[in-house]
């Protein structure tokens, strides 16, 4: 008998970048099956500013009222519910001026979770680090794990405002460069299958493609074995995750950037992504 998938979903992890050279990287399909249920991501940034200047002060983020952290941010896992959770990935990028560094360690604290726990490269959840030389001595950096067997049985929550049953928390990865200047920046993704019985049967992938490229240019990424119906509509959802940190300069139009993100088939015309939550074009 044949099946029928209603919907495709493809989550890649790529890193946007300025000033630097482009890199073609191979593509890793990390997950790849055909299953009721459908995929997510949830994330944040690693620091923030208070001001609209150009180029304002990075302050390093930390909300997870813990004094043995200096800079921890979290999210909330939204999922339909009756679901569980088949695969759950961590990303951890970073960036900025200095020599590259691999990540030594991160902590993860899930819902639940009195303490954190710490992700090292020794971890058996370790996938992969890489780094990126960038123009001028700025340098990217990614960390990825396959968290899996560390997110617990119920750990989300079914309502659109979130709540801290499906509340993680990262923290402190390191090493991780500070500065009083526009330099630095980061965050990190988890990206989350899951399975629902009450969901349509999609068919569902999550590629690892990171890559980092200049303002203004493109590039292409082939992604394997995607299954969809031989006829008729399919409906299409894709996520990427990555980093983008600069700002406009308004002192020199050289650095003037849109800040603007697009995304389409190789063939066809780029459209700016828009903000789920708002409609409007995303802008980093």
């Amino acid at each position: 008998m044949m099946r029928k998938f209603s919907t495709a979903f493809m989550l890649l992890l790529i890193a946007v970048a300025v000033n630097s050279v482009q890199v073609q990287a191979q593509t890793i399909v990390r997950y790849q099956e055909q299953i009721r249920g459908g995929a997510t991501l949830i994330g944040n940034s690693w620091m923030y500013t208070t001001s609209a200047d150009c180029f304002p002060i990075a302050i390093l983020a930390d909300v997870d009222v813990d004094p043995t952290t200096d800079n921890s941010s979290s999210a909330d896992l939204i999922l339909p519910a009756g679901s569980t959770i088949e695969k759950a990935y961590l990303s951890i990028e970073r960036g900025g001026y200095y020599s590259p560094q691999p990540l030594t360690s991160v902590k993860l604290k899930v819902p639940g979770a009195s303490s954190y726990q710490t992700l090292t490269p020794g971890s058996p959840s370790f996938l992969i680090n890489r780094s990126a030389d960038g123009a001028s001595g700025y340098y990217f950096e990614q960390s990825l794990f396959d968290i899996t067997a560390l997110m617990p049985v119920n750990g989300y929550v079914s309502t659109a405002s979130g709540g801290v049953a499906g509340r993680y928390f990262l923290a402190d990865p390191v090493p991780f460069v500070n500065s009083d200047n526009w330099g630095p920046m980061g965050g990190w993704s988890i990206i989350i299958v899951y399975r629902n019985a009450a969901s349509n049967r999609r068919s569902i992938t999550v590629a690892d493609n990171w890559q980092y490229f200049v303002s203004g240019s493109t590039v292409n990424t082939d992604v394997s074995g995607i299954r969809v119906p031989a006829s008729g509509t399919v409906k299409a959802v894709v996520g990427v995750t990555g980093t983008y940190g600069d700002r406009v300069d308004c002192s020199n139009s050289t650095y003037d950037y849109t800040d603007l993100i697009k995304f389409g088939q190789v063939t066809g015309t780029l459209t700016n992504l828009a903000d789920p939550m708002t409609g409007f074009s995303i802008m980093h």
